[in-house]
């Protein structure tokens, strides 16, 4: 809709920040925040010359249709009810991998170190007296490699030994499970439930499951 605004070196400003921060979203999903950023000037100047030519009423429908609730309804109707309501079952059994509930079984063994998924460590961390050695943030570059070679890696024993690491924690339902699955490695063992002599099965509750490291 930045198009549609008044021609000028604003529009050629406003233009090139907004495109320039789609170009980056459309590669990386966390500037999508940026792209809706610098599009608004653009937009709320298109808007305001809207309303100078329309009547008011053009302006609500237009805001109307830039809405999120438009989209959400669209996205139902392009995609599907059925599926839609699977993605977001799919969505919140991902979501309870990190959550309190999650950590029970933790919670029932005395405390140690524990190796999880990534997106688990800071619930790890929140809810049980355990420590976790990895989360999802950019300066704990060593715990998020460690993890990767824990679950893909050629000699995850190893890292574990190293670490110190008690408990090894995974949940079916995080995306991480498909994704170092299909690496190979202990992840792949786990899902065939074929356990290295090293790994004890403690527990499983829904979609959690806990181990020992021997």
């Amino acid at each position: 809709m930045s198009f549609f605004a008044l021609r000028g070196r604003a529009l050629s400003l406003v233009l090139a920040f907004a495109g320039t921060a789609l170009a980056v979203a459309t590669l990386q999903y966390r500037a999508v925040p940026f792209a809706i950023l610098f599009a608004l000037p653009g937009l709320a100047a298109a808007l305001a010359r809207l309303l100078e030519k329309r009547s008011i009423v053009w302006l609500a429908v237009a805001i109307l249709v830039c809405s999120g609730g438009v989209f959400a309804i669209a996205g139902v109707a392009i995609v599907g009810q059925d599926r839609m309501a699977q993605t977001v079952m799919r969505f919140h059994a991902q979501e309870a991998c990190g959550e309190e509930p999650a950590m029970a079984l933790l919670n029932a063994q005395p405390p140690g170190r524990v190796a999880a998924f990534v997106d688990q460590g800071p619930a790890i961390m929140a809810y049980t007296k355990d420590a976790a050695i990895a989360g999802p943030y950019h300066r704990d570059g060593a715990g998020i490699l460690d993890t990767y070679e824990i679950f893909a890696g050629r000699d995850p024993h190893a890292v574990l030994q190293r670490r110190g690491i008690r408990y090894l924690m995974t949940c079916r339902a995080a995306p991480d499970w498909d994704f170092y699955r299909e690496k190979g490695g202990l992840m792949a063992q786990l899902a065939r439930q074929r356990l290295p002599a090293w790994l004890t099965p403690i527990a499983r509750k829904g979609d959690i499951e806990l181990y020992r490291v021997r």
